[in-house]
């Protein structure tokens, strides 16, 4: 019986296709989550044998790009260009994942007014009278 599962599974590997030659997979990505894929390229790169092209930019910089007709394998970008692209065709319909979420910190110049950051909407309306540094109120 033994005999019998080893020639088939001789007999299956002998059928199977050589391995794909390695390619290059380009990436565009946010600078967001640029640490992560710096410190995981080597891995992928070491365990497919495929190189990993990343180039580095803001959402807008590279949504740009992509509707110009940019080359590209992989994007990483703000779910709202992603669902963008898709619309226009861009990106492969039904293609996204969720990799990461991101958060936005607040900090005030030392010496600034202080604004009210007890809600998003108390901090949109500025009614602290904390001003942007031309003058402008936050909305």
């Amino acid at each position: 019986m033994s005999s019998l599962i080893a020639a088939a599974l001789l007999a299956s590997c002998a059928s199977l296709a050589p391995p794909p030659a390695p390619v290059t997979v380009t990436v565009l990505s946010t600078v967001g989550v640029k640490a992560v894929l710096d410190e995981i390229k080597p891995a992928y790169e070491r365990t497919t044998g495929n190189r990993l092209v990343i180039e580095y930019a803001v959402a807008a910089e590279l949504k740009g790009r992509i509707e110009k007709g940019a080359p590209f394998d992989v994007t990483i970008l703000t779910t709202a260009a992603i669902d963008d692209l898709e619309k226009q065709g861009k990106v492969a319909a039904g293609s996204k994942r969720l990799v990461a979420k991101s958060g936005a910190g607040v900090a005030i110049k030392t010496g600034a007014a202080k604004p009210d950051l007890s809600s998003a909407e108390s901090f949109k309306s500025g009614k602290s009278d904390s001003r942007q540094g031309n003058g402008a109120r936050l909305s």
